[in-house]
């Protein structure tokens, strides 16, 4: 019994230590006009890129586009994609890999064009979410106000504002184990005590 207790303790605390994965730095979008201010009916292009990407084998691009502005086309800047889409009329996107790779870097170039009646300066959103084909594993968020001739500028509300992802189930298995870690120490030590007054 006395062997018991401590390979179990050690193997509650091997299952705590490998049950909590290192995480990465928070991800952040940015997004690059091609120009500093654009006319009514005129084009432009936005380029989406990913900073401290957690390495993942899908990303999802969401776009949201305000009244006035509408995409004329989409690409994706990366060649070693084995997937990849994006449905213009709808504004989303996808692309993925064979294997799980860093996203950071250039990642999307989006065609945009301004109506003719554009009065006031749009603001564009965009959503990232990179997957490991089991769940989340970073998501972010950036918005960009577009700068038009003759119209008032609003500045966007947040530029690169990091979205948290819902808790992992190795967070739950680790917290478990650290419980069992903790009542097993518990149950040791009180055997010890009870032990050492005999």
């Amino acid at each position: 019994m006395k062997r018991i207790i401590p390979m179990l303790l050690a193997l509650v605390l091997i299952l705590t230590v490998a049950a909590f994965p290192v995480s990465a730095a928070d991800m952040a979008v940015t997004l690059t006009p091609s120009v500093e201010t654009v006319a009514p009916g005129d084009t432009l292009t936005v380029t989406i890129a990913l900073a401290d990407a957690p390495e993942a084998k899908s990303v999802g691009v969401s776009v949201t586009l305000p009244e006035g502005v509408e995409t004329v086309s989409a690409a994706w800047l990366a060649d070693d994609f084995s997937l990849s889409y994006y449905d213009v009329a709808k504004n989303k996107g996808a692309a993925a890999r064979n294997a799980a790779a860093d996203y950071s870097g250039d990642l999307l170039r989006l065609t945009l064009r301004v109506a003719e009646d554009c009065a006031i300066a749009p603001v564009l959103a965009v959503e990232v979410t990179l997957k490991d084909g089991t769940g989340t594993v970073g998501s972010a968020t950036a918005s960009l106000t577009l700068a038009v001739e003759g119209a008032p500028v609003t500045p966007a509300a947040d530029t690169a504002a990091p979205s948290g992802t819902a808790p992992s189930p190795w967070l739950w298995i680790g917290l478990g184990a650290a419980l069992l870690l903790i009542a097993a120490l518990v149950v040791f030590l009180l055997k010890k005590r009870k032990s050492a007054a005999n």
